[in-house]
């Protein structure tokens, strides 16, 4: 389980579905979220309203949980397939890791919107923020140089990358960013912890 790493993917679905946009602000977040038995709630106290781009710069589990609420498991779901974040990695390697399959049962859209419940190798976690970065287009990772890699695919919109490119900026930049010691002069880092 990667961790907070995908609250960058619910933002990043609900961006591209129209759903909200950066600055949608969700109002009157509760502090915790009753799912089945479980309670989620965040690992610091946050403000009541945050903006859609301060719950990933803040890494807000119930705020990520919220918007997968409103993005749905179907989305969701599609957005997994297509990454293949649950799949073998395709490279040219002979031992690759071999994530868990899911079982979307109670609470499963709830802890995977934050990173939990779900696995996969870091490889392909890799190329889904490599094609978000990229302006939205997949690509096939590969260790043989100049390998043709045709970036015909969309992931997202050239819009939703760069919102998510900004988004993730601020995470470094922001006072209330999760990355703060990553901001280094002369380079341009965004990027989103996770666990």
């Amino acid at each position: 389980e990667l961790g907070s790493i995908f609250k960058t993917f619910t933002v990043a679905l609900a961006l591209e579905n129209k759903i909200v946009d950066a600055h949608t602000t969700l109002e009157n977040i509760p502090s915790n979220i009753k799912c089945s038995i479980h309670e989620i709630t965040d690992m610091k106290e946050h403000p009541k309203n945050l903006s859609v781009e301060e719950i990933l710069v803040r890494s807000s589990n119930v705020g990520s949980v919220l918007l997968a609420k409103k993005i749905g498991e179907e989305k969701f779901k599609e957005f997994i397939h297509k990454t293949k974040l649950t799949k073998n990695p395709d490279i040219e390697l002979e031992e690759v890791g071999n994530p868990h399959q899911i079982n979307w049962n109670k609470c499963k859209l709830e802890t995977v919107s934050f990173g939990h419940g779900i696995t996969t190798t870091p490889l392909q976690a890799v190329l889904v923020y490599a094609s978000l970065a990229n302006g939205g287009k997949i690509i096939k990772p590969n260790l043989i140089k100049n390998t043709k890699n045709n970036k015909t695919k969309r992931l997202v919109s050239e819009k939703t990358s760069i919102e998510i490119i900004n988004i993730l900026r601020k995470v470094v930049t922001d006072k209330n960013g999760t990355a703060s010691l990553a901001d280094v002069d002369g380079y341009y880092i965004g990027g989103k912890t996770g666990t």
